[in-house]
């Protein structure tokens, strides 16, 4: 159930006027798309009512034109998986500080969203707290939660640091064979290049994903789009004035 005009309404119902009002966007429209339509539609999430300009930070009318074709290519694979149902695959690669981890975020949310999906049926994680749990807690519940979700985001994929290779490549084959053959969608970010990724999951699980990938344009280089860095270029052109004026420091 969910609070609309302070009433308890059918998730189903308000989902169903969530769909209603999605229509085709731009990636322009991205950052305010779903708060205005779920906030219209009464389906409300507590960490959106809360803080629901968070999930958007860095996506604003100055990107940078590499981050803009990225975000296009994005949301058109998310529109593909929710309105088709396909269990594509979408890998975006580029260095720390290029925003990844926040466009992996806001997908998550958005097929939340647009689907009325909980928390199980879209699960978003990164790769070294996955691989911590599966060392220290059931790894068969984990693996499947991981296997069976609609929408798997792992993020920064080949950034834990474990002693068996062999180990993490048994990990990727379970989680992206059966992923793969259940036709679940997966969006994945790392670090690296085409070829050391490719190299870090294994030939058949690279396979596999190139499958899911359909396209060479869904794997995504951040760099080759010039993307930057925006948390250094952030830093180094940060002055303690700038701080002060933005009332960082105001209690």
């Amino acid at each position: 159930m969910v609070a609309r005009n302070g009433k308890l309404q059918p998730v189903a119902e308000a989902v169903s006027r969530v769909k209603s009002q999605v229509r085709p966007f731009s990636a322009g429209e991205l950052p305010d798309l779903l708060s205005s339509s779920v906030k219209s539609s009464g389906l409300m999430m507590p960490e959106f009512e809360e803080k629901p300009r968070l999930v958007w930070e860095g996506f604003d009318s100055n990107w940078h034109e590499g981050q803009a074709e990225a975000v296009k290519r994005v949301v058109l694979w998310s529109r593909v998986c929710l309105e088709r149902r396909a269990g594509w695959t979408i890998v975006l690669s580029g260095k720390p500080g290029c925003g990844k981890t926040a466009l992996a975020n806001v997908i998550g949310r958005y097929f939340r969203y647009y689907e009325g999906l909980t928390e199980s049926e879209v699960k978003v994680i990164d790769e070294p707290t996955l691989f911590e749990r599966l060392w220290t807690a059931s790894k068969l519940q984990e693996i499947t939660s991981c296997q069976r979700a609609r929408l798997l985001v792992l993020d920064d994929v080949g950034t834990a640091h474990i002693n068996s290779t062999s180990w993490a490549a048994s990990i990727y084959w379970q989680l992206f064979n059966q992923r793969h053959e259940r036709g679940r969608a997966t969006f994945l970010t790392t670090n690296l290049e085409r070829g050391d990724f490719a190299q870090l999951v294994g030939g058949r699980c690279w396979s596999r994903l190139v499958d899911g990938m359909r396209t060479r344009d869904f794997f995504i280089d951040l760099a080759d789009l010039g993307v930057p860095d925006y948390r250094s270029q952030s830093f180094y052109q940060t002055s303690l004035d700038d701080l002060l004026n933005q009332g960082a420091f105001d209690v």
